[in-house]
């Protein structure tokens, strides 16, 4: 399942990324801590639902009440995606799709995310001709 394929923990939260949970589709598992033990406090997939999306097999992030997951759709063809979801009283929803302004199916965006407050920033790779690492924020 590749349980732990990416993980991030902030404060007394965590977020755990599986490279395949249902039907080898990602997810990511929020944690938090109680004071006493770690408790699921919710589980979070992207709307499209392919395995080739690689949602969360790579890159999670999170800080407070946001999680991110990097979908880098690395050699699928699909353009890569970084996902925001929020914690509100009725559990994680999302709350953005993040993509790169050029839609480039090779650019691997979302390989790698990070969160801080207001910011995210997420790094890719072109994927075609020389390797050439950028970062987006």
């Amino acid at each position: 399942t590749g349980f732990g394929s990416s993980v991030a923990i902030n404060e007394n939260m965590a977020v755990v990324g599986t490279m395949s949970d249902t039907n080898a589709v990602g997810a990511a598992y929020i944690f938090a801590f109680d004071g006493a033990s770690w408790k699921r406090d919710g589980k979070v997939q992207s709307g499209v639902r392919r395995s080739n999306e690689h949602f969360s097999w790579q890159s999670v992030a999170i800080d407070r009440g946001t999680v991110v997951v990097g979908a880098s759709g690395s050699g699928s063809r699909l353009p890569g995606a970084a996902y925001v979801f929020n914690k509100g009283m009725s559990g994680w929803t999302q709350t953005a799709k993040l993509m790169a302004a050029d839609n480039d199916r090779e650019n691997a965006f979302g390989q790698s995310v990070d969160i801080s407050g207001d910011t995210i920033v997420d790094g890719m790779m072109e994927m075609r001709g020389p390797i050439a690492p950028r970062a987006k924020v």
